[in-house]
């Protein structure tokens, strides 16, 4: 057979077959984009927005949305990027543009037996209201990429040379994504955007009030904080006034920010309120924020991944350590690991709630009490410096076991042979830990930090169930915004900053573990 290289070197052309494959998805990415124009200019909504910069945007995402949009610009794009690979005669390209065809037809047949399956059983007696020309448009579609495909399949065999192994592998794993992807597609993104798209707005939530594009407001109140250096209250003689705390030693008395500021400075107009101060270099400084409630419930949030992290994963590693030796007894022990996890967290809160009653009746309270480590009974759930380590330790019991068994895998995999001959090098216990253990065991304590991350920076019920209002963390205060205030496109702006800061820290582990090289 003739190779590409040989017909070029020839006529400097390609084939006319993968000429007309490169131009057919050429045209296919032109049809995307046209698409996505005449969406686009021809929406009646778009076309009667303000012609102002945030009327149109607003009138873009609230009628299109962002997905689709998305979409067709992606799909255009890589068919004009196959297209290009295809006339430069890359048998990848080739194969690639199997797959794809290979995909579009998949789609197609399965979204006409939807249409179809939706008919029957909302019309399954009168035909007359079948959506026939919606099926019909599918079946059109599915006709066509099977005669891509098919063509697809007869250009490669134009093609010469050997597809590299890493585009291979690159092209399997996506054949294998597509369905998850598609999916996520489905379930997960559409809920996403309009989240995201209510957060752009001040809608009330169970009110049938007008919804207004307030663009970045509510982000920007979220995250509006300041410092300001205050000056102490002064009396008559110019002196700072002091007054006596709860131990009776004299303290010096600050202005307010709000009562030092202007009324119509920012910090007023903005409604900022302090909620934090502390000296340096021999001043006193405040820290305010225009919801200083979110800015304290994310601080909670903070403190309570990292020492549940921390804890959870310090007690787990050590229990997997226990559980991969062969000794007798741990056939039971990992039968009553799966107590906690077999509980449900919210009837789990609620026995943690009767055994941390503020009174001796309680049963921590008792058993402290008895054995003489603290003289009087704590108000755990009640007292600010308890509820945070309180709610740490109830969690540490629930979830430990999980954390021990996602670790059990990944040490019960590395042979004993490694350990010997390192033994027999002369290494210690915990050399080898250090330099054997914890290395092999990279990629799994990535995938149990992410795991773990994303549990507790989306804490709600334990912190609910527990403490309620009296403690906020992020996921427990946009709840509360949402049904207290009616502020949905306010709670909205909070659950896509969860969001955004669980995806960050993902991203992060991902690149400082390399859990993907690994």
């Amino acid at each position: 057979m003739t190779t590409i290289t040989e017909i070029r070197n020839q006529s400097n052309r390609l084939p006319a077959q993968i000429e007309l494959l490169a131009g057919m998805f050429f045209l296919l990415s032109l049809g995307l984009f046209a698409a996505l124009g005449v969406m686009i200019f021809t929406n009646p909504t778009l076309l009667n927005a303000e012609r102002t910069p945030s009327g149109i945007l607003w009138s873009f995402i609230s009628s299109l949305g962002i997905i689709r949009p998305m979409g067709l610009a992606f799909a255009a794009g890589l068919c004009f990027r196959l297209s290009l690979a295809l006339r430069r005669g890359n048998v990848a390209a080739g194969r690639w543009a199997v797959a794809l065809t290979t995909w579009a037809a998949v789609l197609s047949g399965v979204t006409a037996l939807y249409v179809f399956g939706r008919a029957l059983i909302d019309n399954p007696t009168n035909l007359l209201q079948w959506p026939f020309e919606r099926a019909l448009i599918w079946i059109v579609l599915l006709i066509a990429a099977l005669a891509a495909r098919r063509f697809s399949l007869y250009c490669l065999t134009f093609f010469t040379g050997d597809e590299p192994i890493p585009s291979r592998n690159t092209r399997r794993a996506w054949n294998l994504l597509v369905p998850t992807l598609l999916v996520i597609f489905l379930i997960a993104l559409n809920p996403l955007e309009q989240v995201f798209i209510s957060s752009l707005t001040d809608a009330a939530f169970a009110r049938s009030d007008a919804i207004n594009f307030v663009g970045l407001e509510n982000y920007n109140q979220l995250w509006s904080v300041r410092l300001d250096r205050t000056d102490c209250e002064r009396d008559t003689a110019n002196q700072c006034v002091t007054e006596l705390d709860e131990n009776g030693n004299p303290v010096i008395v600050y202005e307010r920010p709000r009562r030092s500021f202007a009324r119509d400075s920012e910090y007023n107009v903005l409604r900022y309120n302090d909620f934090a101060d502390f000296e340096l270099f021999g001043e006193h400084f405040v820290l305010s924020a225009r919801d200083d409630k979110f800015i304290q419930a994310l601080g909670t949030s903070a403190y309570y991944t990292v020492f549940a992290i921390v804890l959870q994963f310090t007690l787990g590693f050590f229990i997997a350590l226990i559980l991969a030796q062969r000794v007798r007894g741990l056939g039971f022990l990992r039968v009553m690991m799966l107590v906690p996890m077999a509980i449900p967290t919210l009837i789990a809160t609620q026995f943690w709630d009767v055994m941390l009653a503020p009174n001796a009746n309680g049963l921590i309270n008792a058993l402290l009490l008895q054995l003489g480590w603290i003289s009087e009974a704590q108000r755990w759930l009640l007292d600010p410096v308890w509820q945070v380590p309180t709610l740490v330790a109830v969690i540490v019991w629930k979830e430990t076991p999980i954390t021990a068994l996602l670790l059990l895998p990944g040490i019960i995999s590395i042979s004993q042979e490694t350990y010997q001959a390192a033994a027999i090098d002369g290494a210690n216990r915990l050399q080898r830990f250090f330099t054997m253990t914890l290395p092999i065991m990279w990629p799994t304590i990535g995938i149990v930090l992410v795991l773990r991350t994303m549990l507790f920076l989306r804490v709600f019920d334990l912190f609910w169930v527990l403490v309620g209002r009296n403690r906020y963390v992020v996921a427990t205060y946009a709840y509360d915004v949402l049904l207290q205030e009616q502020k949905l496109g306010y709670s909205s702006a909070i659950s896509v900053t969860i969001f955004v800061i669980t995806m960050t820290l993902t991203i992060i582990y991902m690149r400082r573990l390399r859990i993907d090289e690994s």
